[in-house]
């Protein structure tokens, strides 16, 4: 690699902005004229819409044409106009000569609205009688705007006819924030007493059924039921279902609850969570009746801290609201006992994102001690899905949907509830100012562990998608297409070249193009970082893929001119693949003396047909390759590392 080239992409990775910037630069420009700009004003004038602009702000020249437009399409699918309309932004310097921080936003999000008024610089209303088409507004309009936008959606007993373009065509000034003052919401004109459908509950008598799965896990679920009986500030029926412990366990599991008195329903079979949930939600005895107001799915690995404030109550008052369904919290990994007190946790789940190739956990591996994307961890939002961790659902709403689809096993199926609740016409929420600690999948273990979890996972996935098949096309309405779809981050949809899709290149031609040097131990440093196996969800390939990370690194020499290279020994028989750099900052820091590292990690992407046998008995070794005027030259240490 040339060293422009190196310092170019490392510029590339290292500005938050780059995306965006390919973005803008390949979009198509359309210059509108004065007379086509006027045009479309009289139009939306004329319509009865009143737009509303912040004071500290610029419209693009297709502002106006562009939402005459897409109300013109609205009209002719529904056969009414919009009644609100936005779109994207982005911020602009002073000088007014570069646009940076794009601001890509949900499609209408009731409960987002209320965390802060994503809408933002530029918006349309429709049905004011006023003389001035345009209004400005500034901070301090915030909240009646954004109440009177509530007001209206709340009111309505279908879905909001709100439209969003999802355009950068509006730039906000520098120091423009849509975040409510502290202790301050937008009153939304809603309050319980007001809808006749919905008698106002006192949550102190509000029946609560919290259905816990459990098997052969006595002490992680002492300490769940434990955690949750001492810190919830409302009292909650308990009903656990044991899948079928062994005897030791089950004995133990049985006196646990007993003491606490707790529903015990010993079920031993087959591991199908929805079918336990049902189970669960519809289990009636002398001691514990149906005739409860919310149903609170538990994993027996989640635990409720006694810092964590507001729940089940919080959550209740959200359930309650008649246009939502599911409401899920934010989760944490468990820190590590040696982790200092001071340490952030990590974030597991703060709302499910449905991209094309399935369910996503944004954030996933994130330290919560930062703001991510204008509050995605830690404002309540309007998601598609939340995880069965932790979900509070009405329990009229759950039945009114036939509760979970017992085609669906294990995977998908929190987000099949989801889903059916969404097609009933319900918004699912996150509320990420409310945190819970997970110990992710102790249970059952992790779907990526073995053939037969991912082929199990395949064949749902395909159930899934037939049942809602317009998700491949619409995507998540609530995560805008100008975001990644790959990375768990929220920065514009660029794919770099080491997030390419790719398979390695098998190396075989060792007489001619390929000379093998070993190096003493010491000259190449590196380490195979992880091994999974990632199945083909696309049905492309029935094999799936091997990826294979890590990073490799010769001491002393400029890693500029050297690519990786990764082989694979089985049995004796060792087969030697190209594969592609990968940024690792980390790698600068605990090599400061070494020269050029920051692209010194890897990925290889092998075809899982070529491995045939457990990978217990596969070793990996990290290698590089020189380019020179005699031929490639691959550089391997003495002693080979294991994965």
């Amino acid at each position: 690699m040339r060293r422009s080239d190196y310092l170019e992409l490392i510029a590339r990775v290292k500005d938050p902005y780059y995306g965006y910037k390919m973005q803008r630069s390949v979009l198509p420009v359309r210059e509108y004229d004065a007379a086509e700009q006027s045009k479309a004003c009289d139009e939306l004038f004329a319509a009865g819409y009143r737009m509303f602009l912040h004071r500290d702000g610029a419209t693009e020249n297709s502002f106006f044409p562009r939402v005459w437009e897409e109300c013109s399409n609205f009209l002719d699918k529904t056969g009414v106009l919009p009644d609100l309309v936005y779109c994207d932004e982005d911020r602009i310097t002073s000088d007014t000569k570069n646009s940076y921080d794009p601001f890509f936003k949900p499609d209408f999000s009731p409960d987002t609205l209320m965390s802060f008024f994503y809408i933002g610089g530029a918006l349309l209303i429709r049905g004011y009688e006023a003389a001035d088409f345009i209004n400005e507004f500034g901070e301090e309009d915030y909240l009646p705007l954004a109440g009177s936008i509530l007001k209206r959606f709340i009111n309505n007993t279908t879905r909001y006819n709100a439209i969003h373009i999802d355009e950068v065509l509006f730039h906000s000034g520098p120091e423009v924030a849509y975040q409510y003052p502290e202790g301050v919401r937008p009153k939304t004109g809603y309050d319980q007493g007001d809808d006749p459908g919905a008698a106002q509950r006192d949550l102190k008598t509000t029946k609560v059924r919290a259905v816990i799965l459990t098997k052969d896990n006595p002490d992680m679920l002492k300490k769940c039921i434990d955690s949750f009986t001492e810190y919830s500030d409302i009292s909650m029926d308990y009903i656990v279902i044991d899948n079928g412990s062994d005897e030791k366990n089950r004995l133990e599991i049985k006196a646990e609850l007993d003491k606490r008195g707790i529903t015990d329903v010993y079920h031993p079979s087959e591991f199908i969570y929805s079918a336990l949930c049902n189970l669960g939600a519809d289990y009636e005895d002398e001691h514990l009746k149906k005739d409860y107001d919310f149903l609170l799915l538990l994993n027996d690995d989640v635990i409720l801290p006694g810092s964590t404030k507001g729940f089940p109550s919080a959550l209740l008052e959200k359930a309650a609201c008649p246009h939502v369904g599911a409401v899920g919290v934010k989760l944490h990994y468990p820190k590590a006992d040696d982790s200092p007190d001071e340490e952030s946790y990590r974030i597991q789940h703060c709302g499910i994102t449905l991209l094309k190739q399935g369910p996503s956990h944004k954030l996933c591996t994130y330290k919560d001690d930062a703001v991510y994307e204008r509050g995605r961890n830690i404002g309540i939002w309007n998601v598609m899905a939340v995880t069965g961790a932790c979900l509070l659902v009405d329990a009229k709403k759950y039945h009114e949907i036939g509760g979970f689809d017992e085609k669906l096993h294990i995977s998908y199926t929190d987000v099949d509830l989801c889903m059916d609740l969404w097609e009933k016409g319900y918004y699912n929420v996150v509320m990420n100012d409310i945190s819970l600690i997970h110990a992710e999948s102790v249970t059952r273990g992790r779907d990526s562990m073995d053939d037969s979890k991912a082929r199990r996972l395949k064949k749902e996935r395909s159930i899934f998608f037939e049942k809602h098949p317009y998700l491949k096309e619409s995507g998540d309405i609530f995560y805008n297409k100008n975001l990644t779809s790959i990375r768990l981050d929220y920065s514009s949809n660029i794919i770099y070249e080491w997030e390419k899709e790719e398979f390695a290149h098998q190396i075989d031609d060792f007489d001619g193009d390929y000379k093998v040097k070993h190096l003493p131990q010491g000259s190449i440093m590196s380490n195979v970082d992880s091994v999974r196996y990632v199945p083909d969800l696309f049905g492309q390939d029935e094999s799936g893929r091997y990826e294979i990370t890590g990073w490799c690194i010769r001491h002393g020499k400029d890693m500029l001119t050297y690519e990786p290279c990764l082989v694979m020994d089985i049995a004796g028989e060792k087969t030697y693949f190209t594969a592609t750099r990968q940024y690792r900052e980390d790698l600068a820091a605990v090599f400061p003396k070494e020269k050029n590292v920051l692209l010194s990690g890897f990925v290889c992407r092998i075809p899982a047909d070529l491995i045939s046998i457990s990978l217990d008995h596969v070793t990996f070794t990290c290698g590089l390759i020189k380019k020179d005027f005699f031929g490639n030259t691959l550089y391997l240490p003495r002693i080979d590392s294991q994965s």
